[in-house]
């Protein structure tokens, strides 16, 4: 009997050490979705390759994450831990995982539309193919037009969007200059 009893101190010994971390990973997930918003991943003068870093560490930062709350939950389960669960940090580090997938291929478009603009920038107007830069433009205007919503609330879009919008509005007077 104190062989059974003991492993019943052990067991909810365990099962109050699982309940604590899984309200310790709760409010972890919820303040790096508080600060999520202020990295400088959504900020366009922070460039594609900063970005791109970013982005990396964060997925980084949110696969970690995952495993600790994988091994929680197997622990819960083995426990038989019901209260507090890991489902409500799960969804909200899925969140930060879509929302950081759409902010790739935001900074995808920008690090495109910048090598563009490179390109065009090294060629005299009057020998710009004028063809190819209407084709080039309509494409990575269609590439904004097809932005996730998810990416569409930062600075960084904003601005690329603007810029892509001016090129398009513009674009006739390179006739003027051809001339």
């Amino acid at each position: 009997r104190a062989g059974s009893l003991r492993i019943e101190v052990f067991k909810l010994h365990e099962a109050e050490t699982i309940a604590t971390e899984i309200s310790s990973m709760a409010l972890e997930v919820a303040a790096y979705a508080e600060t999520f918003e202020e990295k400088h991943l959504f900020f366009h003068t922070t460039g594609p390759d900063a970005a791109f870093s970013s982005i990396e560490m964060a997925y980084g930062e949110l696969l970690d994450m995952q495993s600790r709350s994988d091994t929680l939950r197997r622990n819960a389960q083995v426990f038989e831990v019901t209260e507090p669960t890991i489902e409500a940090p799960d969804a909200t580090r899925a969140a930060l995982v879509a929302r950081l997938s759409a902010l790739r291929e935001l900074w995808c478009l920008i690090d495109l539309f910048n090598n563009r603009l490179a390109v065009w920038g090294a060629v005299a107007w009057r020998d710009l193919d004028c063809a190819l830069f209407d084709a080039t433009l309509r494409e990575i205007s269609s590439l904004v037009e097809a932005t996730p919503p998810r990416a569409r609330t930062c600075e960084a879009f904003v601005i690329a969007a603007q810029e892509v919008a001016v090129l398009l509005e513009t674009r006739p007077l390179l006739e003027c200059f051809r001339l």
